[in-house]
């Protein structure tokens, strides 16, 4: 898998300017070209998990419900990724089966994977 180091080495651009362009901040035309070559070549994909380490955020959200055989709570769950999806996050989605031992599973869950809020 190609690193970010990888990107700048095959543009010959420095990893500061290859970061800026990977998070959206502004670089010259001529550089955003040869990065996007460089990613387009070596099959570069952002890592998710190292993002999270660096920025503090998952960009997903927690869905803890208590039963997904509920339809209104499928039209909710279907409404609320949606929308998440517009902003840019995911959604991780745990059924509790009104059990409260589950509730604390899927709690568990969402802190271990760095969830950035719950929708309860």
């Amino acid at each position: 898998m190609a690193t970010i180091k990888d990107i700048a080495a095959r543009s010959g651009l420095s990893i500061a300017t290859v970061s800026k362009r990977i998070n959206g901040i502004p670089v010259s035309e001529e550089s955003r070209r040869r990065i996007d070559e460089a990613i387009e070549a070596l099959g570069y994909q952002v890592n998710a998990a190292a993002r999270t380490l660096k920025t503090r955020r998952s960009m997903t959200i927690g869905i803890l419900l208590d039963s997904l055989a509920n339809l209104f709570y499928t039209a909710v769950i279907s409404e609320a990724e949606e929308l998440l999806l517009q902003r840019g996050y995911t959604a991780l989605l745990f059924e509790t089966k009104d059990s409260p031992e589950r509730e604390e599973q899927g709690l568990a869950l969402f802190r271990a994977k760095s969830v950035d809020g719950v929708l309860y």
